[in-house]
C-alpha cells in the first residue's frame, strides 16, 4: 500500500520534507500540478504504524502556491498518484467553516461531499483508454459514498 497527501503548497514546509525526492512524470491528461515529492515519514510514520511504505506529497497549487483552484489538473494529478503506485489519497485543504462549531482551527475528517465545481473535466472515464490506469469504457460513478470509511477512521484513530 502507499499514500499521498494531496495538500496546500505551505505543507512542504513540513521538516519531514527535507531531502524529499521530487519526481514528475508524463501523463496522458497533461501536465500535473508540479513535482510530487517521495519522503520518508521516519520515525513517527515507523513507530505508530510498524511500517516504511512510502509516502507522497503532491502539492495541489504548485510550488509556491502558483496555480490557481480553476487550472489544477486534477486528471493528471490523479494519474500521476496511481502511475506511483499509489492506492490511498488523503487530501488537505483549508476552507472557511460552515457552522460555528467549525471556528478556525478546527480538523474536520469529512464522510461526504457537495460538489460545486463546473468548468472543468469531471471524470478519468472518459472513453480514453490507457492500459495502465483507466477503462477503454465510460464509467458512471457512484457519488453515494466518495470517502474510503476504512481510511477514514484510520485517520481518526491516527489522530486520537
Amino acid at each position: 500500500m502507499s499514500i499521498a497527501v494531496i495538500g496546500g503548497s505551505g505543507l512542504n514546509q513540513l521538516a519531514c520534507f527535507s531531502g524529499a525526492q521530487e519526481m514528475t512524470h508524463n501523463t496522458p491528461y497533461g501536465a500535473h500540478s508540479g513535482p510530487v515529492l517521495k519522503i520518508s515519514m521516519g520515525m513517527l510514520q515507523q513507530k505508530r504504524t510498524g511500517d516504511k511504505t512510502p509516502v507522497f506529497f503532491l502539492p495541489r497549487h504548485s510550488k509556491g502556491h502558483s496555480l490557481p483552484p480553476h487550472k489544477v489538473n486534477y486528471r493528471a494529478n490523479l494519474w500521476l498518484l496511481k502511475s506511483l503506485g499509489v492506492n490511498r489519497i488523503i487530501a488537505c485543504n483549508v476552507v472557511g467553516g460552515i457552522t460555528e462549531a467549525m471556528s478556525p482551527g478546527t480538523l474536520v475528517i469529512p464522510h461526504q461531499i457537495v460538489d460545486y465545481t463546473w468548468g472543468r473535466e469531471h471524470t478519468l472515464y472518459d472513453g480514453f483508454y490507457n492500459d495502465e490506469f483507466i477503462k477503454a469504457s465510460v464509467e458512471h460513478i457512484d457519488f453515494t459514498s466518495l470517502y474510503s470509511d476504512s481510511l477514514r477512521h484510520q485517520f481518526i484513530d491516527f489522530l486520537n
